[in-house]
């Protein structure tokens, strides 16, 4: 009998231990859960526009190290967890679809491309994840979603303002070439339009794709119509190896182009061929606002020279966890109705949001290439 109470008392001993040990550790799981939180950082990793991403990125984490560093969300740490829509439509949808499958992920620093962001920000509506994005195609908050919050200014501002900017400066005659994304064909559509409603003279207005590396055939019949520039709206794989074959044939007008084009990697592809050339860019001069020296020195200390988009997803992390410093427990319809609220100065100036989520901040700043350098004219 007492041999029996002895096996029972140590197999009970034995069960309650191991409960014990499982709720410890399902104790501790839940407070290091508790204690992040998490934000889904989306850009094109890899492909031919890998270095926006990696900018995207470092931008994003440089930002999360910072308030990190800082004790966090009242006590809370913020949580990069990284995903590639690698620029394509179809991937940036597989991934929308991971991110809001995790509950633990608050809201989404991204995409960078338009074409990406446009399918994705359906599907993070549906599940009210927010998303704080620099894509500028303008049909991406007119499709009346509550959850999206644009950081930069759309197309149609920086379309319009290239075409005011040429027009004042004597350039009547225009060529425009577009690499039919939604982000490089809406913002040459807009150019077209505003160039041609103040009197300007749209000699063509051809598409080009995305990774194509051969332009003499085009370029080649745009030099027939001798314009006195060049647009093209897309990104800067294409537009640096377009004003290098300008050159070769001869071209002496300065390829104008968008934000896309404002990278170092322009600067190095392209080479002496591109000096002259023309590029607006979304927001202040990062090189000369006083808002972003201590960004700007971080950011090349850790990573090196930082592109067009990098200071947006920085900018866009700081944006979220201001919202988040009112209630760290915030998500869904709670945290959206915060980021509605912003009222946020930083790296880019001061930020609100439109109803449409728009940000009510539209600086443009022109460059020229001289040197093999932007300079701000």
């Amino acid at each position: 009998m007492f041999l029996k109470y002895k096996k029972f008392l140590f197999s009970f001993l034995a069960l309650l231990g191991v409960g014990l040990l499982l709720a410890g550790c399902a104790g501790t799981q839940q407070k290091a859960a508790s204690s992040t939180i998490k934000v889904a950082v989306v850009g094109p990793m890899t492909g031919a526009q890998a270095k926006y991403g990696e900018d995207w990125k470092n931008s994003a984490l440089l930002a999360i190290d910072e308030i990190n560093a800082k004790g966090g969300i009242k006590g809370k740490k913020l949580e990069a967890v990284i995903f590639d829509d690698a620029a394509d439509p179809k991937q940036a949808v597989s991934v929308a679809q991971k991110i809001v499958s995790d509950p633990s992920i608050i809201a989404v620093i991204g995409h960078v491309n338009s074409g990406c962001s446009i399918p994705a920000s359906k599907i993070y509506a549906q599940a009210n994840v927010p998303m704080l994005t620099v894509s500028t195609n303008p049909e991406l908050t007119q499709q009346g979603l509550k959850n999206i919050f644009r950081v930069a200014p759309t197309d149609n501002v920086q379309g319009s303002f290239a075409a005011d900017f040429l027009f004042k400066k004597g350039y009547k005659n225009i060529a425009i070439l577009q690499d039919k994304s939604a982000y490089g064909q809406g913002v040459a559509t807009e150019f077209k339009n505003s160039f041609e409603k103040l009197g300007g003279k749209v000699l063509a207005f051809e598409g080009v794709t995305e990774d194509q590396k051969d332009f003499s055939a085009i370029l080649t019949k745009f030099k027939t119509l001798k314009p006195d520039a060049i647009y093209f709206g897309g990104y800067y794989p294409e537009g640096a190896l377009i004003t290098k074959q300008m050159r070769d044939l001869g071209m002496k007008m300065p390829l104008v182009g968008p934000d896309g084009l404002y990278d170092p990697q322009f600067l190095k592809i392209a080479g002496a061929a591109a000096n002259g050339d023309i590029i607006t860019n979304i927001g202040l001069n990062i090189e000369t606002n006083p808002n972003a020296k201590d960004f700007l020195a971080a950011y090349k200390a850790k990573y090196g020279e930082p592109g067009a988009y990098g200071i947006f997803a920085y900018e866009a992390v700081k944006i979220l966890a201001a919202a988040l410093e009112k209630d760290p427990t915030a998500k869904g319809e709670a945290l959206i109705k915060l980021l509605d609220e912003t009222n946020y100065t930083g790296v880019l100036g001061k930020t609100t949001f439109a109803p449409n989520g728009d940000t009510t901040n539209k600086v443009i700043t022109v460059y020229q290439v001289e040197n093999g350098k932007f300079v701000e004219i």
